[in-house]
């Protein structure tokens, strides 16, 4: 194949856009798909429902804490009663388990009292069980003498009792209280098949939780439902029964509504107590379920099966053979305060397709309107093909026949953005030859390797010559036929801003890779709107002049400033004095013994015993700090800037504690002490110069050496006249 080829314009421009509509269309799809919009949405309808079932879950738990749970005062009031009444009857807990007729009276006492527990509590049931006998039953373990009240309408808040019956008790005193009796009534509470439930309940120690069970039945025509029980303590600690409420099964499914979980009838509530076996297996009881979905899933009562949750915390909810929907839930946990069964779960269910109808309903959507648009695309890209091949054929036609030598004019071609081309084309055609000859001059002007540059003003680009984006470090890339746009030129211009290093403010000192630096200088000039500029490459110019600075200032042996840069920074603070010197001191340090180290163990370890306080002045210069060596082993340090001298004593005390703190090993092993001893001179109390400074922090050094080395001695300490503080 022949890759010379032309083709014609109408078959370039069509064939490129035709694979951009497409791979825009495809890109937007997979964005949308891998970009987290399905899954922001997934995640919406998953919280939703998580949500739904939280908030359900703690109205259980409240309700459990607030109202079916929370009647601690009612059994103290309880206790109170049987206490009083056995006092009345001169009798005694023990009295309970063979007196009858004592029973009975104190299950009348309690009646009004169960009946405020059953109507405070909004509970279907509530019960008081005593440890004694039943009128009715002379065996006393054939039954116990209770009073169990229950009602069809828990919530309701009018004064009639219309809706209680009595489930165990008196039926004469339910006919004093024009109560109805149950269809299952009985006059004792416990017979021989529920005595179990007492038994298991009596079991507990008494502590300060309740009691729940749940599939309780308190007798064989009763359905299961969930028993909250208290013992009932004397003040002597003596067992005199219980008290306690239910909640039916019916009751529980009224406080789990499923329609808010937004299934329909795909979803469901299930509600359930974790309990052990006789083989110490966990397995969750059943307590109650609202919605069908559950029966449609399950034939058994004890549990869900669950997967491994999603990211979400969904659970795939694994149906029975006879549904083959998919099914999700969600289940938390209940906090009951109480002993038993008191590992509560709710479970939400719903059909995984209709928790996340509106994500599956959105790609449907998608990808219809994206096989719209680009069948749309296409046909909207064959018109404007072919009304632009005309014009733009028209206007190759018109370059070919032009003059090289004459400047280029184009005809309209009514057509505002290849009009616009065509103006720009005559505009540039002009530029050429003036532009060539402004890139010459600066040339010219350069006398080192040089990168130059035009922008115009309001043209978006600008001209460079091949060294600019090297000498600049900008992306060569974007050079197209030696222009840059102009957005890249200001960009980097702002960028290297923070480099600048002199005071000229044309020099900048760019950071390398490898962690050297390079020097250019930036120069630029505004010429009738146009920016004209030049960057060069001093690197080396300026490394040379550092080094010959370093050279010039430094002590090689101390790395601190010598005498010579330490006088000309010093004396540059003295010709500012107001801004900068404020509170000031010299400090003139000398080593003590370095002729001893010298003469005895060689230059070498002098140059150690040197460094010794060299190496600590250098850590303490700062900008209000500055060090240098002034001969052998003379060290000046020089404080300025402070509020007063208290300051400056406690820095060069320190450096003094410091450098005296310091040992220098010698060559047998043996370690060597490190002495200094100082002189100070103050500003502006001793001296208003630097010279007399010097020359008075001298004076102290040497009073020093003549007497006790090892010292700070101030200049003021050793005249007749002290000068005032000042402080």
């Amino acid at each position: 194949m022949n890759s010379n080829k032309s083709v014609s314009f109408f078959k370039k421009l069509l064939v490129p856009v035709l694979a951009v509509t497409v791979m825009q269309s495809v890109l937007i799809f997979i964005l949308l798909v891998f970009g987290g919009i399905f899954k922001d949405v997934e995640d919406n309808a998953a919280g939703n429902f998580k949500n739904a079932v939280i908030r359900r879950a703690g109205e259980i738990e409240h309700s459990f804490s607030e109202r079916w749970g929370n009647f601690w005062q009612d059994r103290d009031q309880m206790v109170s009663a049987i206490e009083e009444a056995l006092a009345e009857n001169d009798a005694s807990a023990e009295d309970m388990l063979t007196d009858a007729k004592l029973n009975t009276k104190l299950i009348n006492i309690l009646s009004d009292d169960v009946r405020s527990l059953l109507r405070t509590n909004s509970v279907t049931g509530a019960y008081v069980i005593l440890e004694g006998c039943a009128d009715s039953v002379s065996d006393i373990s054939a039954g116990r003498a209770a009073y169990f009240l229950r009602s069809n309408d828990s919530a309701s808040l009018s004064n009639g009792d219309g809706d209680l019956q009595l489930r165990m008790g008196s039926a004469e005193y339910a006919k004093k209280m024009n109560i109805m009796l149950d269809t299952c009534w009985t006059n004792c509470a416990l017979a021989e098949e529920t005595e179990e439930f007492y038994s298991y309940v009596r079991s507990f120690e008494p502590g300060p939780l309740p009691i729940i069970l749940t599939g309780v039945k308190l007798s064989r025509f009763d359905t299961p439902g969930v028993t909250i029980s208290m013992p009932l303590i004397s003040s002597k600690g003596d067992f005199l029964g219980i008290v306690g409420v239910e909640l039916n099964e019916r009751y529980l499914i009224s406080q789990m509504q499923f329609e808010e979980l937004d299934g329909g009838v795909f979803a469901a509530y299930y509600l359930g107590a974790i309990s052990t076996r006789a083989d110490n297996e966990k397995f969750t009881r059943k307590i109650a379920v609202s919605g069908s979905a559950y029966k449609r899933l399950y034939s058994a009562d004890d549990g869900v099966v669950a997967s491994e949750p999603d990211r979400n915390g969904i659970c795939r909810i694994l149906p029975s053979d006879e549904f083959n929907s998919e099914m999700a839930g969600f289940s938390v946990p209940i906090s009951i305060a109480a002993e038993g069964e008191n590992e509560w779960v709710l479970t939400g269910i719903i059909r995984r397709d209709t928790l996340y109808e509106l994500s599956i309903n959105l790609r449907k959507i998608l990808i219809i309107t994206m096989l719209i648009s680009v069948a749309v695309s296409v046909i909207c890209v064959l018109l404007a093909s072919r009304a632009l091949v005309k014009p733009v054929t028209k206007l190759i036609k018109q370059l070919r026949s032009s003059d090289p030598t004459e400047p280029i004019s184009l005809d309209k071609t009514g057509i505002s953005e290849i009009d616009e081309l065509s103006a720009s084309v005559e505009v540039l055609s002009g530029e050429v030859e003036a532009f060539a000859s402004k890139m010459s001059r600066i040339m010219d002007v350069a006398d080192v390797p040089v990168g130059v540059f035009e922008i115009k003003e309001n043209s978006g680009y600008g001209f460079v010559s091949g060294k600019f984006c090297e000498l600049l470090d900008m992306d060569s890339s974007k050079l197209h036929n030696g222009c840059l746009p102009a957005a890249a030129f200001m960009t980097r211009f702002a960028e290297i801003k923070e480099y600048l290093c002199d005071e000229t403010g044309n020099i900048y000192k760019l950071p390398e890779p490898n962690g050297k630096s390079r020097w250019i200088r930036l120069q630029i000039i505004n010429e009738n709107g146009s920016l004209l500029g030049a960057v060069m490459d001093i690197t080396k110019e300026m490394t040379e002049q550092e080094k010959l600075q370093h050279e010039r200032d430094i002590d090689p042996l101390t790395g601190i400033y010598n005498r010579r840069a330490f006088t000309e920074r010093t004396a540059a603070l003295f010709r500012n004095r107001k801004m900068s010197l404020r509170v000031s001191a010299l400090v003139m340090w000398d080593l003590d013994n370095l002729k001893y180290v010298n003469d005895h163990y060689g230059h070498d370890y002098g140059d150690m015993y040197i460094k010794s306080l060299s190496d600590v002045l250098f850590e303490a210069q700062n900008h209000r700090c500055t060090a240098c060596r002034r001969s052998g082993d003379e060290f000046y340090l020089f404080y300025h800037g402070y509020g007063d001298r208290d300051e400056i004593r406690a820095e060069f005390k320190k450096i003094w504690s410091y450098v005296n703190g310091k040992t220098l090993t010698l060559p047998d092993g043996t370690p060597y002490r490190v002495s200094v001893s100082g002189g100070v001179a103050w500003y502006p109390y001793d001296a208003k110069g630097l010279d007399e400074l010097m020359k008075m922090a001298d004076d102290a050094m040497y009073e020093v050496k003549r007497g006790s080395k090892g010292n700070i001695v101030e200049y003021s300490d050793i005249v007749e006249e002290i000068p005032e503080d000042g402080k």
